[in-house]
């Protein structure tokens, strides 16, 4: 298939589902193309898995992470020295890549699940904790329906999320799930974080230093809890810890990295996707890997890509 084929089936898969992490999104379709593949060599099976991985990263719909979680999937995907070195034929290989694919799917798949409970230490810390959130983000959702499932007697302020808008949608899976939540307009942030005791926030990305790029609002979200004396946590999925990018602050951001890998100069007199907050404002992370504190993400990030 050709790059347009292989956007076009990772489009089709995001406007199917609009909540469907996109690095998910780009594993299927990695995986997909094993299940396609008629490569004679190996090193031809490779780089044809490489194409398939760098075609979808310069998708029009691609996030800041997709580039570096394709590189953690290829890597472990393929890591299997022994079990390649002895296989008889390529299609041996072929299906043991699709095993090790399928393994890692299924377990990136159920994250937000362990993210859930890891995170329950935050709500032990206050009786009746009132949380201030920006939009919806699937790791957040998880643990506040986790948290109600324990018995805390928690609530939450959901912003609009705008310009998409998402924050109506995870008021309602939070009711859905027993939790009460309001929404509220994003520039009402302030005066609802003084009501709320901690800020939990999702992140498309995290950067070595500690900073994450995420949902445009997020930054005045994390500042303005973090001047407030709030304490700001990030619900986030290890696939997202990224090797390449460390903005200094968002006037540093590309423009690939605010509007998408085919991003013109017309582009930027719109409102960006994401923006850039500092560690600085961050006070912990909770992963599916456990808690993790900014100062070693870096340390963290090279084991994984090594």
């Amino acid at each position: 298939l050709t790059k347009e084929e292989w956007q076009g089936m990772f489009e089709q898969m995001l406007v199917k589902d609009p909540f469907c992490p996109q690095p998910i999104a780009m594993m299927q379709v990695i995986q997909d193309s094993l299940h396609l593949d008629d490569s004679t060599t190996l090193q031809e099976l490779i780089a044809r898995m490489r194409f398939v991985r760098e075609s979808l990263c310069s998708s029009k719909s691609a996030s800041v992470c997709i580039k570096s979680a394709g590189e953690l999937y290829t890597l472990y995907v393929t890591r299997a020295p022994t079990a390649i070195e002895n296989a008889e034929s390529l299609n041996e290989v072929r299906e043991i890549l699709k095993s090790r694919s399928k393994d890692l799917l299924e377990t990136y798949k159920k994250v937000t699940h362990a993210i859930g409970k890891i995170s329950q230490e935050i709500f032990q810390e206050q009786d009746a904790p009132i949380i201030l959130t920006h939009s919806w983000n699937q790791c957040v959702l998880q643990s506040c329906i986790e948290a109600k499932h324990h018995g805390h007697n928690i609530r939450v302020f959901v912003t609009e999320g705008r310009p998409l808008a998402q924050g109506d949608r995870m008021v309602k899976d939070l009711r859905a799930g027993g939790v009460p939540a309001d929404l509220i307009v994003d520039a009402a942030m302030a005066y609802y974080a003084q009501k709320s005791s901690i800020a939990l926030l999702g992140a498309e990305a995290v950067c070595p230093n500690g900073g994450i790029i995420a949902r445009i609002g997020t930054a005045a979200m994390a500042a303005i809890a973090h001047v407030m004396d709030r304490r700001v946590y990030v619900l986030v999925e290890s696939y997202r810890l990224t090797t390449d990018l460390m903005p200094l602050n968002n006037n540093s951001l590309q423009l690939e990295d605010l509007y998408g890998p085919m991003a013109t100069a017309e582009q930027a007199k719109e409102i960006p996707r994401v923006d850039y907050t500092p560690p600085e404002h961050i006070d912990c992370f909770y992963t599916d890997i456990g808690q993790l504190q900014s100062g070693i993400l870096h340390e963290i990030i090279n084991m994984m890509f090594t």
